[in-house]
């Protein structure tokens, strides 16, 4: 069986999503996203 809880947190910006597993944290939000993309346009 898989459960997931969606858990408000205050500290996350509007819009934002961070998921976290017992091995990892993904940061999903839009501000991370679009860093990425810049990260690599600037290479």
């Amino acid at each position: 069986n898989t459960s997931i809880d969606i858990i408000k947190d205050n500290a996350i910006k509007r819009g934002g999503c961070t998921i976290n597993t017992g091995l990892s944290t993904v940061d999903a939000s839009i501000d991370s996203q679009l860093e990425k993309i810049k990260q690599v346009l600037m290479e």
